[in-house]
């Protein structure tokens, strides 16, 4: 069926308000495949660690980067029915959409030869496995991720390490440094927006403007739970948190929606695709709140498009 429109069809929200935020144990910098479930978790608030960034061979990485900062390792248990090649190009797009650049990534016997226990799980490429390492540069510091898939062991190891100096929390705070003769002191830092998710209005919020921009396509949709009866149902999860920017008057909220669109007949998941905007303001509540309004519009206008071509395809 070719439609030169999209069909009208009746969508369930409800899912996106309930799934505020990702879990408390997940990483910030990483949105979560849907359905994986944290098996453990592992944090250091300052450690060292040979970052893999190559294939392995004759047991270990061919190359590793020397890090040092706070480092987080997760290992979570797959969903069911869900390929290794679809969850690494979710993860990756997810990256890229985040702004990291993709420093190494690999399939199968392409990560190389012989088995590995590391840094980043377990490294197996003669088995059904992917991986891919990244990198987002930061002015408060440089964030590495590594993901890595594995089809046979059923598990997703994530690790995340963000560079940062050590906290000498023995010898004091550091001396503020004096101004040359004739210069004005230098300001007082100021602080940080604290890292804090959005509230459940602003995950409502984000609903609306769901609501609201695929109403406008010629959608009707309407907020409501997965298990009530509609053509399309819309699943997903709604984080927002601060992040720093190049200047320290503004203040800046990145929201982050992960979306899941199955089919109401028949409960096939027919797409999954991860969004992200981010916007500033004087104010960082003003910034969340036209972070989680943009994100409802970008949101709305890819569930339209997605809808569209699935509809197409029928």
């Amino acid at each position: 069926m070719n439609l030169l429109k999209p069909v009208s069809v009746a969508l369930s929200l409800g899912a996106l308000a309930c799934a505020l935020a990702a879990s408390a144990q997940d990483h910030p910098l990483v949105p979560v495949y849907p359905g994986s479930k944290l098996d453990d978790r592992k944090a250091a608030a300052f450690d060292e660690i040979k970052f893999p960034a190559g294939k392995v061979w004759a047991g270990k990485f061919t190359k590793e980067l020397p890090l040092e900062g706070k480092i987080e390792r997760l290992k979570y248990d797959n969903p069911e029915e869900r390929s290794t090649l679809e969850m690494y190009r979710n993860y990756e797009k997810a990256l890229k959409q985040s702004g990291f650049e993709i420093l190494f990534a690999c399939a199968k016997d392409e990560c190389g030869s012989g088995y590995v226990s590391s840094v980043a799980g377990q490294f197996n490429p003669t088995s059904d496995m992917r991986f891919i390492a990244a990198k987002l540069a930061r002015p408060e510091g440089d964030a590495y991720v590594a993901i890595n898939i594995s089809g046979y062991y059923h598990n997703t190891w994530i690790t995340v390490v963000e560079v940062k100096p050590m906290d000498e929390a023995m010898s004091g705070h550091p001396a503020a440094p004096q101004a040359a003769a004739g210069e004005p002191p230098a300001p007082s830092p100021e602080p940080a927006a604290p890292r804090a998710s959005s509230s459940r209005g602003g995950a409502k919020q984000v609903v609306t403007g769901v609501v609201k921009g695929l109403n406008a396509f010629g959608i009707q949709a309407k907020a409501g739970s997965a298990s009530e009866k509609a053509d399309i149902v819309v699943e997903g999860s709604v984080e927002t948190l601060p992040f720093q920017g190049n200047d320290a008057r503004i203040k800046w909220a990145r929201t982050t929606a992960t979306i899941t669109l199955r089919d109401g007949r028949t409960s096939k998941i027919f797409t999954q695709f991860n969004i992200t905007d981010k916007e500033g303001s004087a104010d960082y509540n003003e910034a969340v709140r036209r972070s989680q309004t943009e994100l409802g519009k970008k949101v709305a206008a890819q569930v339209n498009t997605e809808i569209a071509a699935y509809f197409e395809n029928q």
